[in-house]
């Protein structure tokens, strides 16, 4: 797998190359960051739980620019770190991972506003002595801004609204609906990065 991408990002100078003839272009977009994340579940079938999350995540975006300066993204994050559940004495494992797509809008090349969409959504709490794993997924929406500060460095932030409405685990045992287990679910993520547009 990783002998692939050395071609895919030959092929995506070459794209760019060729589309900057009609004002038009490819781009990559690494970035590097900072999240954080309060999901509070209401309690039914299952105990309440307040779990808060803050760690580093990693993404990367491709992307399409008109004349007109809209941008069209696809993107992936992953997020690793600890978790805080309200009801364990310790912080546990957690991974996140995410992948969509962001339409913005650019103001001359400065400053970028855009909406997203994730198609694939999982927060998984991993395996320890408290507690099984399990995982909780389904969409969320995110707005953000991002402004350039250099040729080629940027900073962004990030706001979500998750929309988790599946849960898997050795826990959960009469289907993966969210709702037959808790009664509510409130949760607010905020990101901060750097990224590098080419």
């Amino acid at each position: 797998m990783p002998k692939i991408f050395p071609l895919l990002l030959v092929a995506i100078i070459s794209v760019q190359a060729k589309a900057g003839i009609l004002g038009q272009s490819v781009f990559v977009e690494p970035y590097l960051g900072f999240k954080t994340e309060n999901t509070k579940l209401g309690a039914l079938l299952s105990p309440a739980m307040d779990i808060k999350t803050s760690a580093p995540y990693a993404g990367l975006k491709l992307g399409y620019r008109s004349l007109s300066g809209i941008d069209l993204n696809l993107f992936a994050e992953l997020t690793k770190g600890k978790a805080r559940i309200d009801t364990l004495p310790d912080q546990n494992d957690f991974s996140k991972n995410s992948a969509g797509v962001q339409l913005g809008i650019n103001s001359l090349g400065h400053i970028k506003m855009y909406l997203g969409t994730s198609f694939v959504n999982e927060f998984k709490v991993e395996d320890s002595s408290q507690t099984q794993s399990y995982a909780l997924s389904g969409p969320s929406y995110h707005a953000g801004i991002l402004v350039k500060l250099v040729p080629y460095l940027n900073l962004g932030v990030q706001y979500y609204v998750n929309q988790y409405n599946k849960v898997t685990g050795a826990g959960y045992n009469n289907g993966e609906d969210l709702d037959t287990y808790y009664s509510k679910v409130d949760t607010q993520e905020y990101s901060l990065y750097l990224s590098s547009t080419f």
